[in-house]
């Protein structure tokens, strides 16, 4: 699966990736903004995140205080239980809407410290969770593609960098990264240079 679509409300949210992006298409209100993002800029970092109007509580808390006062002071123009009754059901509103306005997201690192965020049960939890893996496979296999070769003809330091970089993003595993440095050492042999006068 190489694309997802998201919707709640008016948030659309489209994704879908080739053998070398990941293309981010976010639209609301009839805008849109899409972007591309090269895989060598997913760190591949997720971390969960949920977002929630916490403001809505304290609304509907404040119902709940102004119909006990005013069932205290009753005033003459108001009947006291109708005024209560309204206030539960303007704080029972709130709770609803709090719990319906309440999102949860996976964060997606970007190399720019920057994150892409995507609903985690939107079509449904599964189809998120099976976009995701399907990304990270095709980035690890793009990655792995283009930095995990060891040529004599480069230079060993950026080679070493690029074996350090991708066992960070985790598009492989110690044990590749071990045996590839250990070709690194015996092809490309690192240059020394000496500092100072030789006799």
């Amino acid at each position: 699966m190489n694309q997802l679509i998201q919707r709640k409300g008016f948030d659309l949210r489209e994704f879908r990736f080739t053998d070398t992006k990941l293309y981010y298409n976010q639209g609301r209100f009839g805008s849109a903004n899409e972007i591309d993002i090269p895989f060598e800029n997913i760190d591949g970092e997720r971390v969960s995140f949920s977002t929630s109007r916490t403001w809505l509580i304290a609304l509907g808390c404040g119902f709940l205080v102004l119909g006990i006062l005013s069932m205290i002071f009753a005033s003459t123009f108001l009947e006291p239980f109708a005024v209560i009754a309204l206030a539960f059901v303007f704080a029972a509103l709130c709770v609803v809407l709090y719990f319906r306005s309440r999102r949860t997201f996976w964060k997606l690192k970007l190399k720019s410290e920057d994150f892409i965020y995507l609903y985690k049960d939107i079509p449904s939890r599964q189809e998120t969770e099976d976009f995701l893996k399907d990304l990270t496979k095709a980035r690890n296999n793009y990655l792995r593609e283009n930095y995990l070769q060891i040529d004599e003809n480069m230079d060993y330091e950026q080679q070493y960098y690029n074996l350090r970089w991708l066992l960070a993003v985790e598009a492989i595993s110690k044990t590749e990264f071990d045996v590839k440095y250990d070709e690194l050492k015996q092809t490309v042999n690192p240059e020394k240079t000496s500092i100072g006068f030789t006799k």
